[in-house]
């Protein structure tokens, strides 16, 4: 109820029915035997239509420019090939040399026989007797931490070893690695 004194409040339109959920009725409902026949005819014009791609001859032209253009590719990814090859070749032949040299300096180098005392060789024959390296063999399973198999080993036993359980491998989660103590 609205007071009679106050001028500024609106009344509120009560009379109209409250409007029901959905789409709003309208009268002009078609049937379902009607609307199925507008849309046959309607995929009807659609199929007659010629269609807005491009015909044959333009397929063929597009396939025969990407064709051309992949074989362009190709040819590039060759030539970086071939140039690559050449420094791999070039480096092999470097390396290679560098070892030949290598064995040469070792063959060259004096070796002490069992009976000849130390005092006879120079200092320089003492360079690569160190004390003997001890290895140890480490497992993981993924990304875990490195756990340490066995320890302790001379180079010649941890590789047997290494490659024993390289061998034997069968689950690719496992990384194995044979590291120097």
């Amino acid at each position: 109820m609205i007071d009679p004194g106050d001028k500024q409040t609106q009344p509120l339109p009560l009379e109209e029915p409250k409007r029901g959920r959905g789409r709003p009725f309208t009268g002009k409902a078609l049937s379902d035997a009607e609307r199925a026949r507008r849309y046959r005819a309607n995929k009807k014009k659609r199929d007659d239509q010629p269609s807005r791609k491009e015909g044959k001859d333009g397929k063929e032209a597009l396939y025969r420019r990407t064709v051309i253009q992949q074989a362009e590719q190709i040819r590039a990814l060759e030539q970086q090939l071939v140039q690559q090859r050449e420094e791999y070749n070039d480096l092999v032949h470097k390396l290679m040399t560098e070892r030949d040299q290598l064995k040469r300096d070792l063959a060259a180098k004096p070796k002490r026989h069992r009976n000849q005392p130390a005092a006879e060789l120079p200092e320089s024959a003492y360079e690569d007797e160190t004390e003997p390296k001890t290895w140890a063999i480490q497992e993981r399973k993924g990304k875990a931490r490195w756990q340490t198999i066995s320890k302790g080993l001379t180079r010649k036993a941890g590789e047997r070893q290494f490659d024993k359980l390289l061998a034997g491998l069968n689950d690719p989660r496992y990384s194995y690695r044979m590291v120097e103590e």
